[in-house]
């Protein structure tokens, strides 16, 4: 699997207004801050269209601030493998910290 380029989180935030502009219907869920963190998840494993890769919400939880620095493919694919693992035993392989 090819990963894509992972857009800053500050970018993310930045469009979201622009794609969901005033007068969407619930809006104000569509560009806070938990919207862009998801989105930023979704780039960080591979989770596009037409990829055949999805993310549950434990993952977007569970990002850390040190794990979103990693964006090398290989950091990437072993974050993937450990969040749908049964074994998971913290947030990240470092298991510290949230992505803020």
């Amino acid at each position: 699997m090819t990963f894509p380029e992972v857009p800053s989180l500050a970018l993310i935030a930045e469009r979201l207004p622009q794609i969901f502009p005033e007068g969407t219907e619930h809006r104000n869920y569509l560009i806070r801050e938990m919207a862009a963190k998801t989105i930023y998840v979704m780039f960080y494993a591979g989770a596009i269209e037409g990829s055949d890769c999805w993310v549950r919400p434990s993952q977007v939880t569970d990002m850390t601030d040190e794990q979103a620095l990693l964006t090398d493919t290989e950091s990437r694919k072993a974050w993937v493998k450990m969040m749908l693992s049964n074994k998971k035993k913290g947030s990240s392989p470092n298991g510290v910290g949230r992505l803020s």
